[in-house]
This record gives C-alpha cells, structure tokens and sequence, in this order.
C-alpha cells in the first residue's frame, strides 16, 4: 500500500469549499488508492487555521472527519 503525507495546505483547502485548491484537494482524495499520512502537530495548526477563518465548531467537525 502507497501512503502519502499531507499537511496544512491540503487539510485546509479539502474543508474550505472557498480555497482555490479544494478542486484539486476533492479530486486526490478521491482518486487515491493509498493511505493519508498526517501528524498530531499538523491537525492542531489545521484546526488553529479553521477555527480562525471559520468556526470552532466547523474545525472541530473536521477534526472528527479526519479521525474518524
């Protein structure tokens, strides 16, 4: 099985249907066959960016999304 890391950068456009890389984001998580990669680190700066530009409770929905 192939696994790839993502960061931020992607976390973030996937869960903002306003980011200019949502498409793409939408598209690699549909089509990957392999395994997402991420760290504890990175969810906590995506869920800072979320809550800041968005809701606390649009991150926290997210958090669980990714989790779960």
């Amino acid at each position: 099985m192939t696994c790839a890391w993502v960061d931020t950068s992607f976390w973030f456009a996937l869960a903002n249907r306003d980011e200019p890389g949502h498409p793409a984001a939408t598209e690699l998580l549909r089509a990957y066959d392999g395994r997402l990669q991420t760290s504890t680190f990175v969810m906590a700066e995506t869920a800072s960016l979320l809550t800041k530009r968005g809701t606390k409770a649009g991150a926290v929905a997210f958090c669980w999304y990714v989790l779960n």
